[in-house]
């Protein structure tokens, strides 16, 4: 019985560690060529379970990725939590429409004084 439970954990530390490795495969559906064949002779169309891209992600690879990024103690890539996908200084949370007391004042710009013309000298007549 011990040795059952053992090889069954150490077979699922393997499927684990290949989730970790490669958490993409090819797609079942279409084979790895993007499209399928509809009803209508000589037409073609993107397989909806790949989305036209031929791999799909493995079952359990996204947890075991979030489960390792949570290990590391840094956020994950694609979640929102990312310093590259942090809303903008110009990003509004509010209401839509926003009214003018939830804009931000654009920052102030100068405009730059131009200097008067040289007036044109007198005549000496």
């Amino acid at each position: 019985m011990a040795l059952t439970v053992l090889i069954v954990l150490a077979a699922l530390a393997l499927w684990l560690l290949s989730l970790l490795s490669r958490p993409i495969t090819g797609c079942r559906r279409c084979g790895g060529r993007t499209v399928v064949a509809t009803r209508t002779p000589g037409r073609v169309r993107a397989c909806r379970a790949c989305r036209g891209t031929g791999y799909r992600r493995r079952i359990g690879a996204t947890t075991v990725h979030r489960l390792y990024w949570t290990i590391r103690n840094r956020p994950h890539p694609e979640t929102k939590h990312h310093p590259h996908t942090q809303p903008t200084p110009d990003h509004h949370d509010g209401p839509w429409p926003p009214g003018p007391d939830t804009i931000p004042a654009p920052p102030h710009i100068p405009t730059p004084r131009i200097p008067d013309p040289p007036s044109a000298p007198e005549d000496p007549r």
